[in-house]
């Protein structure tokens, strides 16, 4: 059997949030994903039941971060390299959005190729985002 898809672009920002309707869906439980470029894949679950749909997350607090950006400023630079160098080698702890951020290899941990590309990123010898 074929599993329904429903895709929408959308833009928005924190003082005008964007608003998404989809419309006739099915009744059952969906995997929302949300994407921004560059940046890590925020998921969801939801339920759809009659007219209502159900979330297990506040759309508004959604963490976009950018690969790479523990500090969150919207930049990689050294002052995250340094962080992440520090993580792995157990001097200083990451934690939540910071942790996803630094993982860029997305294999669930930090480990010395994360940091390494986060310093080839910032000195502009590889592209965490390409």
């Amino acid at each position: 059997s074929s599993t329904p898809a429903y895709s929408a672009t959308v833009t928005g920002t924190v003082e005008n949030p964007a608003l998404v309707v989809i419309k006739d869906i099915e009744n059952g439980t969906y995997t929302m994903k949300i994407t921004k470029a560059n940046h890590e894949v925020y998921t969801a679950t939801v339920t759809a039941a009659g007219e209502a749909i159900y979330t297990d997350a506040t759309l508004k607090e959604i963490p976009a971060f950018l690969k790479g950006d523990v500090t969150g400023d919207g930049v990689v630079g050294s002052t995250d390299y340094l962080r992440v160098k520090m993580h792995f080698l157990g001097t200083y702890t990451l934690t939540d959005v910071a942790l996803k951020a630094g993982d860029v290899t997305e294999d669930g941990t930090i480990g010395s190729t994360d940091y390494l590309r986060i310093k080839m990123h910032f000195l502009g010898t590889y592209n965490l985002h390409g």
